[in-house]
């Protein structure tokens, strides 16, 4: 039987499109190992797609675009990511997403 945290931490994962990652979690028996290999997941993935929206909006400053707005946001989401790798809420977690939807808009947007 899987604990209420590892269910949590699996549809986190099933969010972000990490699929392979829960077929390789399946495989191994002791659960809090299955728990931390998927907050392993869940941090680099979300560090990655911050660097990759931080790069972007470099790019968009040196065509002198205004991201002003963009990067804001960007700083927000950092904090707001690094909340959620501390405490693995529900809550942060949509947070987390919300804003990373709102910073891709921008992106798009300028």
């Amino acid at each position: 039987m899987q604990s209420k945290e590892l269910k949590s931490l699996m549809n986190f994962v099933k969010k972000i499109k990490g699929k392979q990652v829960l077929k390789k979690v399946k495989s191994i028996d002791d659960e809090q190992e299955k728990i931390d290999v998927i907050k392993y997941f869940l941090k680099s993935k979300l560090e990655i797609k911050n660097e990759h929206i931080k790069k972007e909006i470099e790019k968009m400053k040196e065509k002198n675009k205004d991201v002003f707005f963009a990067e804001t946001k960007l700083s927000l989401l950092r904090s707001k990511t690094k909340f959620f790798v501390a405490t693995y809420h529900k809550k942060d977690f949509e947070n987390v997403l919300r804003l990373l939807k709102e910073v891709e808009s921008e992106i798009k947007n300028v």
